[in-house]
């Protein structure tokens, strides 16, 4: 009679699994109510709600951008290193454009209260997204994680998550840009 209990080594979890990227889901959120926020404001321009269309980008515009947004967010999802790039330039767009609305304020009279919250989401999500996003476990992460494993990650509990943040962060932005 053995006595001697088999022992299995444990599997050392590979560096994607083990150390997940800083910020994936805020900049998935991110984009996502962009994509939420953009559509609306497409319909609404469409159906004659200009109170919360959005009176700067036409409407194939916004479409457009939405589409972009939706598939950055789904890239960084999967791990694609391209959507990584990607959202670092926008959000990295987002926070040069929100320092020159910050710096204008003083000299805007009767500046709307949908300005001061632009600049507010501008500066800290974008910045917090950029910085997260280049920290050296995001770096690595993007690098090394394979499709299966970055969707075994963000999975169905993770959608379930990050989907209706996504879409309350569009809708809050929506009504605060029909502020004024």
């Amino acid at each position: 009679m053995n006595n001697h209990a088999v022992v299995r080594p444990t599997p050392i979890p590979t560096t994607a699994e083990s150390n997940p990227p800083g910020a994936l889901s805020t900049a998935v959120i991110f984009d996502w109510g962009l994509t939420v926020q953009w559509l609306i404001q497409a319909g609404a321009g469409i159906l004659g709600f200009h109170v919360f269309a959005n009176k700067q980008v036409p409407v194939v515009g916004l479409i457009a951008g939405a589409i972009v947004f939706a598939l950055c967010g789904e890239g960084l999802r999967r791990g694609v290193r391209a959507a990584r790039y990607l959202q670092l330039a926008i959000n990295g767009f987002f926070v040069i454009n929100g320092i020159g609305l910050a710096l204008n304020i003083p000299l805007v009279v009767g500046h709307q209260p949908r300005d001061i919250i632009s600049i507010v989401v501008m500066l800290s999500a974008g910045a917090w997204i950029i910085w997260r996003m280049l920290l050296p476990r995001s770096r690595e992460w993007f690098a090394t994680v394979q499709p299966a494993q970055a969707l075994a990650r963000h999975n169905l509990r993770w959608l379930a998550r990050v989907i209706p943040a996504s879409v309350a962060a569009g809708i809050v932005i929506v009504i605060s840009q029909g502020l004024g």
